[in-house]
């Protein structure tokens, strides 16, 4: 068995959000009457966490077939590889055979950046 730990890259840029959110621009883009509009979510807004959490229950469910599981919600499994995953805000922990561990990271690496990935 082959533990990987992995830290996700601004984690609450990923997730796409589905709200209005304006916020005002950065002093050297700053022009008056002006504010930007956010595609995506951002650190210290009320819908960051949800939707980071949205984020990566898609891409470990629909993308990468595991199973979340029913007690905890943190909590996934994939049967077919047999490839358990606990994630706690953006700290991902796989657990799993060799080969197991080392496709799951080549799989998620194509849709979350990562600073640190420890095997």
């Amino acid at each position: 068995m082959v533990l990987l730990l992995m830290d996700a890259t601004r984690a609450h840029f990923h997730g796409p959000t589905d709200e209005l959110i304006y916020v005002d621009a950065p002093p050297e883009r700053h022009r008056p009457g002006w504010c930007w509009r956010l595609l995506k979510s951002m650190y210290e807004t009320r819908l960051a966490g949800r939707t980071w959490e949205r984020f990566y229950t898609s891409v470990l469910v629909e993308r990468l077939a595991f199973t979340r599981g029913l007690s905890s919600p943190c909590l996934f499994l994939r049967g077919k590889r047999r490839v358990r995953a606990w994630v706690h805000g953006d700290d991902f922990v796989f657990l799993g055979s060799r080969a197991d561990v080392l496709w799951v990271e080549e799989q998620i690496r194509q849709y979350i950046d990562e600073t640190d990935w420890l095997a």
